[in-house]
């Protein structure tokens, strides 16, 4: 895996490991390939962020949420996001930003409502935490998707903001 973003391969098809149908969609740290429809129908019955194949806690799933983030975070190993979150309707909602912090270096803003982290729906301030904390331990950076209703990040911080390390 890349230092700074994971590694994504748009040429990359091959079948899903449940259903075999052809897929472009790969669960990370594993790599196992799964198809959209095969990860919400495991996500929704076990409400559980492993790999359905290998259970591996899951840092991404490279949907088309992974290059349509509307945020790029990358936070090494001794630093911290920064970022105090609680769970909300639609996923969880920023009640925080550390100044100086990689989220708040990243364009984070306080009342932001995340939905996704790294293509995978948030359901809960716990699920944002193991997604946060495994993709620190595998050196991936964090593709936020936003609620639409947001305005509290920036257009250049939703198309731009993304700082390599």
């Amino acid at each position: 895996m890349s230092h700074t973003s994971l590694e994504y391969n748009e040429n990359h098809n091959d079948d899903c490991s449940i259903c075999f149908n052809s897929t472009n969609n790969v669960v990370y740290p594993c790599r196992h390939c799964i198809c959209e429809s095969c990860m919400n129908k495991w996500y929704k019955k076990q409400q559980c962020l492993k790999c359905p194949v290998c259970r591996q806690t899951l840092n991404a799933f490279s949907g088309n949420y992974m290059s349509d983030a509307d945020l790029i975070i990358f936070c090494k190993k001794n630093e911290h996001y920064g970022v105090t979150m609680k769970s909300c309707r639609e996923g969880v909602f920023v009640s925080k930003v550390v100044k100086n912090d990689c989220a708040y270096n990243s364009g984070l803003n306080k009342k932001t409502t995340i939905t996704h982290i790294n293509g995978i729906p948030i359901k809960s301030h716990e699920d944002a935490i193991k997604i946060l904390d495994s993709s620190k331990l595998n050196n991936c950076s964090v593709y936020l998707k936003i609620s639409k209703d947001n305005k509290n990040v920036s257009w250049f911080n939703r198309h731009i903001s993304f700082k390599p390390w």
